[in-house]
């Protein structure tokens, strides 16, 4: 895996100083949250809910990559709920 994308792209510790993350990070997004499913791309991730809502977030996810002052499309954003989904991928 080459997660120097991961953090240039804010996908997996958008807040996150370091240069290379080895790992994701927890969001507070999704405290008191359960996940069935999570999924991380080059440049976009989206999860899956316990209620089977999807969420999604990243680089061109909502237009343009973020400044260094800017955080759209860092913050996971709901965009299909009431569908029961099971599991996410991502190519």
């Amino acid at each position: 895996m080459r997660t120097r994308f991961y953090r240039r792209y804010g996908i997996a510790a958008p807040n996150d100083p370091q240069s290379t993350v080895r790992s994701p990070k927890r969001f507070d997004f999704f405290d008191g949250k359960f996940l069935r499913s999570v999924a991380l791309a080059k440049r976009h991730a989206a999860a899956v809910d316990d209620n089977g809502d999807v969420y999604q977030w990243g680089d061109n996810f909502f237009g343009p990559r973020p400044t260094s002052n800017d955080t759209a499309g860092l913050v996971p954003e709901l965009t299909l709920k009431g569908r029961k989904i099971v599991s996410v991928a991502l190519r």
